[in-house]
């Protein structure tokens, strides 16, 4: 991250520590970006702002979130590889999310209280996959290490790692007073980043909520010379006008 600022204050850029609270657009085209304590204005505005997991209320979840607990079922399981499963979430995700974690481990748990659809069911029951009908209410640790998780009823169900399906949202709501977004709220963008509202880009997980940080990386190269190009068409419409 140094050099990366190192490098890019070389180039002449500026930058400034804040939270953009609000984004205007001004009657002359041009964008009013408004943070504590500083106004700046811009002909072009590009949104690197992220996305949250929605996680749910459940207890003893932030002890182990990131760690034995996680999301992604391609990329983190190599760690815990045919050891323990529990897979529990968003109703409509646990027969897909299970079937994937199966991949790392022949021992896996779909917990969920919700039914699913004949797709759904083939696959679980084509993996061998066990369904436990229960709802999750919590996680139980030693020594800062995941153990099971408990149902409502108060069982508790043995495991060493736990994947779950959670909702995404942005991590800012700019987007939705700027352009186009989708039903989660994320704005829609062509192949180049751009969105609805000429001068609007939006780059990595503001605009892909699966991007990891190679594809993030790449967007804000792919998105570079179209914001370029829409400074140039900017400044020429401006001296046609003069």
């Amino acid at each position: 991250m140094t050099k990366a600022r190192e490098e890019v204050l070389r180039y002449g850029a500026q930058i400034r520590s804040g939270i953009v609270t609000k984004i205007e657009v001004r009657s002359d085209g041009l964008f009013e970006a408004s943070a504590p304590d500083v106004t700046i204005m811009a002909r072009s505005v590009v949104l690197a702002t992220g996305l949250i997991d929605k996680l749910p209320p459940l207890k003893g979840l932030r002890k182990v979130w990131g760690r034995d607990l996680r999301i992604c079922p391609c990329f983190d399981g190599n760690e815990v590889r045919n050891q323990r499963f529990v897979v529990f979430g968003l109703p409509e995700r646990p027969a897909q999310l299970g079937s994937w974690v199966s991949m790392w481990s022949p021992n896996v748990r779909v917990v969920t209280k919700h039914s699913f659809d004949a797709s759904g069911a083939e696959r679980l029951r084509l993996l061998g996959l066990e369904v436990v009908r229960a709802e999750v209410t919590g996680l139980v640790h030693d020594d800062d290490r995941l153990v099971a998780v408990t149902t409502e009823s108060g069982a508790e169900i043995p495991c060493d790692a736990a994947r779950i399906a959670t909702r995404l949202k942005p991590a800012s709501d700019l987007a939705a007073s700027l352009c186009d977004v989708d039903d989660a709220g994320f704005p829609k963008t062509d192949e180049h980043g751009r969105t609805s509202r000429p001068g609007v880009f939006a780059i990595g997980n503001a605009s892909n909520p699966i991007a990891h940080l190679a594809h993030a990386a790449a967007a804000g190269t792919e998105v570079g010379p179209w914001v370029t190009m829409h400074l140039l068409e900017s400044l020429l419409s401006d001296r046609r006008g003069a």
